[in-house]
């Protein structure tokens, strides 16, 4: 395959809609995953009609007030209609799935996915009551048809149960879309990794290859989960108190090695924070909750029992302001208060972006008398993810004619890009969010780019994250806000006393302030004639930001009502 192309005179070319693919070619598009770690949702086209692999979120920081969570903006997608004939989902992560509770319902499509991740997924869809979305159970490493493609999912090791790579055969060749995978040969929950599945594959000729990059910058190949065991046990036969682990709750496999090291030295095991507990019920549904592990014991007891007899497992380890682990820091758990001599085990990386608020955590936790241990100083943490060796390996099975590096920052795009060039990998081409990929038998094509964005959940209805009402409220956040009621006879005179409030801009009631505004107000009303009331209102507001530019050298927001009233009003 030749290296692609670019063709920068289309680049406008998609804004509004993506174009129909033909039955000689697959277009490639991702609406987000690429150029960042989350959001993943890549769009396939092939022969008419297209799909989408993975609908994710990632969470927002501390930039939006009032947003926890972002996905991708999908409106090229709902543009497609019913070209649009489903979503497949590689695996369980909110960033490969999280979006499909907003989304699902507008896009219209079934969605396809492994017992465990279909499981869990119904779950979230009746807890948030989302609306209706299908969701269509595949057997890992099962094969179906989705109008011209043909797929498969291969099992791989991941840091949840029954995470999928997906073989994408259509009319010119098969693509590989390679989800969140490692070549862990003993997961402790699930298979581990069979070479051969990939070996036989590319035997078979690849003609793409879609990749992740999240470890492309790392040397040597990432852990094994099994090989955690030994450090875990010893965090809990040396604390003398009670030992809290706080980890991702998708990872089952952490929290039975957990379990069994507690109940090996003797210690209850209590988890604590809604997503573990959803996690290990859709485990034990799932079968992959071992049935020889200790009974768990109810979060209201946890309290009741000898700190040296406890083992909990939490949520909150990347600093989530509402998390359990968050509300022990602080004093504010229902259930738990923590004491001097317990022992807090991050068994977890620190993901970019959170280490501010992980840090007021901990601080938190040590000024408690709290010991903390983290994957820096005992080897309690491994990545789900390929580092270089891993990545070496897999390209040699493959062989693919083209790589597209995937889900990952720029400078794990970049790096996996030249890894795979080092590999002998004949095409590479960087296809970042938005990008329109052509893919050939003989060569692939940027052929422009469509519009791609973010949206944010807020409350309960998504919303532009550049839209009018975060807009408005960052605005009020950095600047305040003023209010401002007027009742107007009809010659435009005050018939009652001016209600003004300011939130934002002063401690307690300044009523230096508020007279000076109210001064400000009666000119302007005075000085505006006629009965246009809209008028009035808006040099009003103009003058009261005038006023405060002045004062503050601020720009709040300011919601000016005039309300004409037939009659003088007593007061």
């Amino acid at each position: 395959m030749r290296k692609p192309k670019k063709q920068n005179s289309q680049a406008e070319q998609f804004l509004g809609q993506l174009p129909v693919p033909g039955k000689d070619e697959v277009l490639f598009c991702a609406l987000g995953g690429i150029g960042e770690i989350g959001m993943n949702a890549a769009l396939y086209g092939h022969n008419g009609e297209w799909i989408m692999v993975d609908c994710g979120i990632t969470f927002a920081d501390d930039q939006e007030p009032g947003v926890d969570v972002l996905l991708p903006d999908l409106t090229p997608a709902k543009a497609l209609g019913k070209r649009l004939k489903a979503i497949v989902v590689t695996h369980g992560h909110e960033d490969h799935l999280g979006a499909i509770p907003y989304v699902g319902p507008d896009l219209g499509v079934p969605v396809y996915a492994t017992p465990f991740t279909a499981t869990f997924l119904k779950r979230k869809l009746q807890e948030d009551g989302s609306g209706n979305v299908k969701v269509q159970t595949i057997d890992s490493g099962g094969e179906f048809s989705i109008g011209p493609f043909n797929l498969r999912y291969l099992p791989v090791p991941h840091s949840i149960p029954e995470a999928q790579s997906l073989a994408i055969g259509t009319g010119i060749g098969t693509l590989l879309h390679t989800g969140d995978w490692k070549t862990d040969p003993n997961p402790v929950v699930g298979k581990g990794f069979k070479p051969k599945r990939f070996e036989a594959l590319g035997d078979a000729g690849v003609l793409a290859m879609f990749c992740d990059s999240t470890n492309a910058m790392v040397e040597g190949r990432t852990g094994s989960e099994a090989d955690l065991a030994p450090d875990i046990a010893k965090q809990i036969a040396d604390a003398p108190g009670r030992v809290i682990f706080t980890s991702f709750a998708s990872n089952v496999a952490r929290m039975v090695t957990i379990c069994r090291a507690a109940s090996a030295e003797g210690r209850h095991v209590g988890l604590v924070g809604r997503s573990l507990r959803r996690m290990r019920e859709v485990a034990t549904a799932t079968g992959y909750w071992p049935k020889d592990l200790p009974e768990i014991v109810e979060e209201n007891n946890l309290g009741y029992l000898p700190s040296e007899r406890t083992v909990i497992l939490c949520t909150g380890s990347q600093g989530e302001t509402n998390a359990a682990l968050a509300r022990m820091a602080s004093g504010q758990h229902q259930h738990i208060t923590l004491m001097p001599g317990d022992t807090v085990v991050y068994s977890s990386k620190d993901i970019p972006g959170n280490e501010r608020a992980i840090g007021r955590i901990r601080n938190r936790l040590i000024a408690l008398g709290v010991h903390i241990v983290t994957s820096d100083q005992a080897n309690i943490h491994v990545s789900g993810h390929p580092a270089r060796d891993e990545l070496r390996d897999m390209y040699g099975w493959v062989r693919p004619k083209l790589l597209v590096p995937c889900h990952g920052e720029t400078a794990h795009l970049m790096a996996n890009a030249k890894l795979g060039e080092e590999c002998g990998i004949p095409s590479i081409a960087q296809a970042p969010d938005g990008t329109v990929l052509r893919i050939k038998k003989d060569h692939a094509t940027d052929i422009g780019r469509i519009r791609t964005g973010r949206q944010a959940v807020d409350g309960s209805r998504v919303v532009s994250l550049g839209g009018e009402a975060l807009r408005d409220r960052r605005r009020v956040l950095e600047n305040g806000a003023v209010m401002v009621s007027a009742a107007l006879d009809r010659a435009g005179d005050l018939v009652a006393d001016l209600e003004i409030s300011a939130h934002g801009l002063v401690d307690g009631d300044d009523e230096e302030l508020l007279d000076d505004l109210a001064d400000v107000i009666e000119e302007t009303l005075i000085e505006s004639s006629g009965r246009d009331m809209e008028a009035k209102s808006e040099k009003v507001r103009t003058a009261v930001r005038r006023f405060l530019k002045h004062r503050f050298n601020k720009r709040p927001v300011v919601t000016v009502h005039l309300l004409r009233v037939d009659a003088t009003v007593d007061v």
